[in-house]
C-alpha cells in the first residue's frame, strides 16, 4: 500500500549535514531551480546504483497501510506486526516471521489498476548501501522488495529508468526500508542511502536470506 506519512512518522535527522548533502544531491541530478522535475535528471549509473536517496522506515501492520499493495494480508501472510520499536536482533520481539524481515518499498506498482496481474517487481532483490559520508565506512545490505511507496505509486522513470524520484522535489523520500533493514546498516530513521536491483546470484549470504521469500 501506499505509504503517506513514512516520512512525519520517521525519526528526523535536522543536522546540517544531511541537509546540505541532499540538496547536493538534487542540483547534482538536475532538479534544482529552473530545470522541472526528477524526470529531467541525469541518466541512471552503469552499475545500476540509484545514489543518495532519501530514505525513511516502514514496517508490517504500520497503522494504515496494514494491506500491502501486492498483499492484501500481508499482515498474516508475516505472521504479524513487524513493530520498529520493539525488537529482538533483527527480528521483531515475540514472535519468528514467516517471511523475511528485510524488505523494502519503491514508488511504483507495475500491475497498478489490473486486478490479478501478477507483479514483475514483488519479490526483487535489492542491495542498499549507506555510509561512505562523513567518516562513515560504507555498508550494505540485502532486502526484497515487498510493497510499494513511499508517497507514490507511479515512478516507473526512477524505480526503472534510474531517474532521480519525483519524490525528492519535495523533500521526501525514494525508498522505504524495514526496520530490520534499518538497523543492520545503523541508520537513524532519514537518510541518504544508494540502492540497486540485484540478481539471485550476486546476493551475499547474509540474515536476510534465513526465512523463506
Amino acid at each position: 500500500m501506499l505509504r503517506r506519512n513514512s516520512d512525519a512518522r520517521a525519526p528526523v535527522r535536522t543536522d546540517l549535514a544531511l541537509a546540505l548533502s541532499i540538496a547536493l544531491a538534487v542540483l547534482s541530478a538536475g532538479c534544482g531551480p529552473g530545470t522541472g522535475s526528477g524526470a529531467s535528471a541525469r541518466p541512471p549509473a552503469a552499475d545500476g546504483w540509484r545514489r543518495d536517496i532519501l530514505a525513511t522506515v516502514f514496517w508490517v501492520g504500520e497503522p494504515g497501510n496494514e494491506a500491502g499493495a501486492w498483499d492484501p494480508r500481508w499482515v498474516r501472510s508475516f505472521g504479524g506486526v513487524d513493530d520498529p520499536k520493539r525488537r529482538r536482533g533483527f527480528l521483531p520481539a515475540g514472535f519468528i516471521p514467516k517471511q523475511t524481515p528485510f524488505y523494502c518499498a519503491l514508488p511504483y506498482n507495475d500491475v497498478a489498476g489490473r486486478p490479478g496481474a501478477k507483479s514483475g517487481l514483488a519479490g526483487r532483490w535489492v542491495e542498499v548501501r549507506a555510509g561512505g559520508r562523513e567518516g562513515r565506512a560504507a555498508r550494505s545490505c540485502f532486502c526484497v522488495l515487498a510493497d510499494v511507496g513511499p508517497w507514490r505509486v507511479d515512478d516507473r522513470e526512477y524505480v526503472l529508468d534510474g531517474k532521480r524520484p519525483k519524490a525528492e522535489a519535495e523533500g521526501r523520500a525514494g525508498i522505504d526500508l524495514s526496520p530490520a533493514v534499518r538497523d543492520w546498516l545503523g541508520l537513524s530513521g532519514k537518510d541518504l542511502v544508494d540502492w540497486r536491483f540485484a540478481e539471485e546470484v550476486s546476493v551475499v549470504e547474509g540474515p536476510w536470506r534465513t526465512w523463506g521469500r
